[in-house]
């Protein structure tokens, strides 16, 4: 059974989605991965471009960095996924 408790990088975790997802209003990601490309934050492709917010996209790469998803941030190599 799991905790009740929510340890410190869930809370943060949790403000930040919610400060991104106010600022894209994005309701529904379809379960893609968010990245970014310069100051652009895109979901799932460069087709699906989300923001030009360098706040949004500084911490869509921090959530990404939180969970080890370092090739999610600044994917200049990986624009056609």
């Amino acid at each position: 059974m799991g905790t009740i408790f929510k340890n410190e990088k869930q809370i943060i975790e949790e403000q930040m989605w919610s400060i991104v997802l106010r600022e894209t209003c994005v309701e529904d990601d379809a379960g893609c991965d968010w990245f970014t490309i310069g100051n652009n934050t895109f979901i799932g492709s460069v087709e699906w471009h989300v923001s030009s917010n360098e706040e949004v996209s500084d911490l869509v790469n921090a959530i990404n960095a939180l969970n080890g998803h370092f090739d999610l941030i600044n994917a200049h190599d990986k624009e056609t996924r």
